[in-house]
């Protein structure tokens, strides 16, 4: 296999060993968010960004990589893609290149399904927190009583227990 092109593969192995990790991150995320547990979301959040960042910078070497393969039929052009560096391989190339390839695609998608699952898990525990907080902040100055005449109690400080000013 050309020098270029076993870095390549070793940069995509990489790529997806990061994207498998990150399938591993978003299901203990989904875990933490489905048992309330606000230190185990931190921490899994830190990892999560971790993650990001290394397939970050993956990627990126991916595309420099990409960039200076050149293979007979590829037309030259920036950030050549790996379907196009796929169809232009050798035949044992194109084995190696289009099984990861297949599983870097089935990773990203068990992780874009398991983040919409995270994000609906996050909205409504926002919801809820935002719900508990208008109960402890709500104006008291209605009448008392069931559904009684009665007198309006001194209007009071309204609560807050973030800065609203900020």
């Amino acid at each position: 296999m050309d020098e270029k092109l076993a870095e390549l593969h070793a940069l995509l192995a990489s790529l997806l060993r990061c994207h498998q990790q990150l399938v591993e991150t978003a299901i203990r995320m989904n875990t933490c968010l489905r048992n309330q547990d606000v230190v185990g979301v931190r921490t899994t959040t830190i990892a999560y960004d971790e993650l990001a960042c290394q397939i970050e910078d993956l990627e990126e070497q991916r595309l420099e990589l990409c960039d200076t393969i050149s293979l007979p039929g590829v037309i030259q052009t920036r950030h050549s893609s790996l379907s196009n560096i796929i169809e232009c391989a050798g035949t044992e190339q194109k084995t190696l290149f289009a099984d990861i390839q297949q599983k870097l695609k089935a990773t990203i998608k068990r992780f874009s399904e398991i983040n919409a699952s995270n994000q609906v898990l996050l909205a409504e525990s926002l919801s809820v927190f935002g719900q508990t907080m208008e109960i402890f902040t709500r104006n008291t100055s209605a009448p008392i009583g069931y559904n009684a005449p009665g007198h309006k109690e001194p209007e009071t400080i309204r609560r807050r227990l973030f800065n609203q000013i900020a």
